[in-house]
């Protein structure tokens, strides 16, 4: 059970740190210092993402029910 869960977390850890660091790369407006915070929080995204994710998600629930939109420009 133990070995099914630990499994289960790194395997979506992994898919998560290779969606936001798609995102990250392709982003090519970012100095080396911003890179370098970027980085540290993709890392420490990937290792919390039990908390990060459901804290993410619930606000963009709450900025749709507010009809917010995701992105400021």
């Amino acid at each position: 059970m133990n070995s099914c869960l630990v499994s289960g977390y790194v395997l979506i850890a992994i898919y998560l740190f290779r969606i936001w660091f798609n995102y990250f790369k392709q982003d090519i407006s970012l100095s080396n210092q911003e890179k370098g915070f970027c980085l540290l929080a993709f890392i420490i995204g990937t290792i919390l993402w039990p908390i990060v994710l459901p804290i993410a998600y619930s606000i963009v629930l709450k900025k749709l029910q507010n009809k917010v939109p995701l992105v400021e420009t």
